[in-house]
C-alpha cells in the first residue's frame, strides 16, 4: 500500500499531500471536460472511457 494512505475500520484515511494533490487533479479534468462541451460528468465518462483518441482530443 502506498505510504500516503492508512487503513483503519472504516475505510481509507489519505494522509499527507494527497488530498490536496487529488483534489486539483480533478479540478483540472472537470474544468477539461466541462471546455469541450460536456455539462454531465457521468456522460462525459462514459463517452471516453476505454478510448484513448477520444481522451487525448479533449485537452489538444
Amino acid at each position: 500500500m502506498p505510504a500516503f494512505f492508512m487503513r483503519y475500520a472504516g475505510g481509507v484515511i489519505r494522509l499527507g499531500n494527497a488530498p490536496a494533490n487529488l483534489s486539483l487533479l480533478r479540478a483540472i479534468a472537470l474544468n477539461i471536460l466541462r471546455r469541450n462541451g460536456h455539462t454531465s460528468i457521468t456522460i462525459a465518462q462514459r463517452f471516453i472511457s476505454h478510448d484513448i483518441d477520444k481522451l487525448l482530443r479533449l485537452v489538444e
